[in-house]
């Protein structure tokens, strides 16, 4: 879903409390996991059980075990490319809040425990209307990353992508030429 803004992460401090990478720990997810499921195929769905705009997302990683992952549409941008996963904007946020802190605290507890106690058939139910998407990205370990950085800076590449993308593209048509 990298059209959709969701191909970077910045994941809050791991001892931060209450933050996105403690959360995912206490459903025994690590952050790379979590990243793991956007590079395969997967679902995702509109969540409309909270207040915020929140998307559900099925998928997997790359051990194939599989993993769901409640993702707000809108995030606060920290770069141009960079997305906090987390609250969306101050004004969502707020709006948000508000419209939570008009319902009682035995309302309020309701919500939230709803939210997170999401049974196998509602899941179910909510991902019936999901879109599928094939992400169009291959991961590369750093250390390769590094090299072709190296290589491209050699052969006066601005981006190392570039560079990849035209061997790929020669590559592809050498092999059509061949048959």
């Amino acid at each position: 879903m990298a059209e959709d803004g969701w191909d970077q992460f910045q994941w809050d401090d791991q001892n931060k409390k209450n933050g996105n990478v403690q959360h995912l720990r206490d459903h025994d997810i690590e952050p790379e996991e979590a990243e793991e499921c956007f590079f395969h195929d997967y679902d995702v769905a509109r969540d409309d059980r909270r207040f915020d705009d929140i998307y559900i997302l099925d998928g997997k990683t790359d051990r194939g075990q599989k993993a769901a992952a409640s993702i707000p549409r809108q995030r606060e941008s920290t770069s141009p490319r960079v997305y906090r996963l987390g609250i969306e904007t101050e004004e969502k946020a707020k709006a948000m809040k508000k419209k939570f802190a008009k319902l009682s605290k035995r309302e309020q507890a309701k919500v939230e425990s709803e939210y997170h106690l999401m049974k196998p058939e509602d899941f179910d139910e909510k991902m019936s209307a999901a879109r599928r998407h094939s992400p169009n990205a291959i991961r590369l370990p750093s250390r390769l990353v590094e090299k072709l950085k190296t290589m491209a800076k050699v052969e006066g590449e601005a981006e190392y992508q570039t560079m990849v993308r035209t061997w790929i593209e020669e590559r592809l048509q050498q092999e059509a030429d061949a048959r």
